[in-house]
């Protein structure tokens, strides 16, 4: 599977957690992105901006530099924040 394919599943599934914990994409304030090549990272940003729209959370992306196809994703939300 590509990154963006894989981007999409990723950002599919954080959305479903969201949406069971009572939140939405709306309440994401960190995303981290982990591609195994920092040239895919492009081909990944039409995905990113599907999700994310005008929300703009703080975010790093990482090249992981591993011949393993994995793209990864984690977001931090403020819902359930202490």
């Amino acid at each position: 599977m590509r990154s963006p394919e894989q981007a999409e599943q990723c950002l599919r599934n954080i959305q479903a957690a969201l949406t069971e914990a009572g939140a939405s994409l709306r309440d994401v304030v960190r995303a981290n992105y982990v591609v195994p090549d920092a040239s895919e990272f492009r081909e990944c940003w039409p995905v990113l901006r599907k999700y994310f729209g005008e929300i703009r959370p703080a975010s790093m992306m990482i090249s992981a530099g591993s011949p393993i196809r994995a793209y990864a994703s984690r977001s931090k939300s403020r819902r359930g924040a202490p």
